[in-house]
């Protein structure tokens, strides 16, 4: 070849190894289908591991049904044990028992209507023959008894318990928690035994925790009546600075002078609506059935009408307290009423057992007991005496 001309660039031919690593540079047809096999793989991965979850859940909806049916077959098993022993026991007590006879669907089976006076004897055998038809009416297999006529039969036996009854219906309580109602109950309770805090007779304040739980979560957490008790010994102090001095008495703190006569009965119309509220929040999330809510709107003490704040939840009852912290309302569950404690020289001692003393004549009768300034409130005309008639 000739040489070239001076200025310019020889052109060269190019080679295979040249073709081969310019090829090289763009992705082939392997390169292309590699990657569409890789993402095939992982739908096909995702789609087993979807099946794997599938059947996983699947087992375990197999186990929570067959421990369901093992569950269902016990409480049959159960049940039927139960009726075959009530109904030999109804066939031994059939002399006794107050007759049901079959009735159409569209008819109401009843007892024989149960006497709503007598002694105590007959209330208390009305009672057993009307519990003795209740089972009857229960376990009987060849009895068509439906839902009304069933209806029936639990009014009567109702009606004879409250008859029954001698401590005027405290007993017909229907209260039924819920879990979370529970859970909630949990939540207010103390730990027992509680410690005692208060003055002796010579005045001498002490205040005891020995006997309280080591694992008490909340060792400073004090109710209602130990708070005001722990309160009123400070301040009943002769100096505040001289708190860790032994031997050094408190002040005498009488009761507030009150009258003894009833001044007027707590109507509905005079609870304020922050205590109405607290009656529902009551029922509904503490579970207090609608006996003991209306049997606890008819029990507080007379200066109810003047609480304002919210009441604070104990053992998953409500604590009222007074203004002067003085008289306080906690819940009796025996008596399904309030109990009313008054604080008298460091302790607390139920209304019922108090004693009146020549300080009492300063208290003004037109002043509602519990309170500074109070006025009796208005009355409505209602006749109780119905109640007892």
């Amino acid at each position: 070849m000739p040489p070239a001309p001076e200025g310019r660039v020889p052109k060269r031919r190019r080679t295979s190894d040249d073709v081969e690593a310019g090829s090289s540079q763009q992705p082939s047809r392997w390169v292309k289908k590699a990657k569409r096999a890789t993402g095939e793989l992982r739908k096909l991965l995702r789609e087993a591991n979807g099946v794997h979850e599938l059947v996983t859940k699947t087992e375990q909806a197999i186990a929570r049904a067959s421990e369901s049916v093992k569950n269902m077959v016990h409480d049959v098993d159960m049940l039927d044990a139960r009726r075959t022993a009530s109904s030999r026991a109804n066939r031994t007590r059939q002399s006794t028992a107050v007759p049901i006879h079959s009735t159409p669907a569209h008819e109401t089976a009843s007892l024989p209507s149960v006497p709503r006076s007598g002694t105590d004897a007959e209330k208390t055998s009305d009672l057993q023959a009307a519990l003795v038809a209740l089972i009857k009416a229960r376990v009987d297999e060849n009895k068509d008894t439906d839902k009304r006529s069933m209806d029936g039969v639990l009014r009567s036996v109702l009606d004879a318990l409250i008859d029954a009854d001698p401590r005027e219906n405290t007993t017909c309580c229907t209260c039924r928690p819920t879990a979370s109602q529970r859970r909630r109950i949990e939540e207010t309770k103390f730990s027992k035994p509680r410690p005692r805090i208060g003055a002796d007779a010579q005045g001498f304040p002490y205040d005891d925790r020995s006997a309280c739980s080591m694992s008490d979560p909340h060792p400073d957490r004090l109710t209602s009546k130990e708070r005001n008790v722990e309160k009123m010994l400070a301040l009943g102090r002769p100096d505040p600075f001289m708190d860790s001095l032994p031997g050094l008495s408190v002040r005498p703190r009488p009761r507030a002078p009150r009258v003894f006569k009833q001044q007027f009965t707590v109507q509905f119309q005079h609870l304020p609506p922050g205590v109405l509220a607290e009656m529902e929040r009551w029922h509904v999330e503490l579970g207090r059935c609608g006996n003991c809510i209306m049997r606890a709107m008819r029990t507080f003490p007379p200066w109810i009408i003047e609480v304002e704040w919210p009441a604070v939840a104990e053992d998953g009852c409500p604590v009222y307290e007074n203004r002067a912290k003085a008289e306080v309302a906690e819940w009796d569950e025996e008596r399904r009423q309030w109990r009313h404690l008054i604080l008298d020289h460091y302790r607390w001692i139920p209304v019922e057992e108090l004693e009146e003393r020549p300080s009492d004549s300063a208290a003004d009768p037109e002043v509602v007991n519990g309170t500074a300034h109070a006025s009796i409130p208005w009355d409505a005309l209602i006749d109780y005496d119905a109640l007892n008639e």
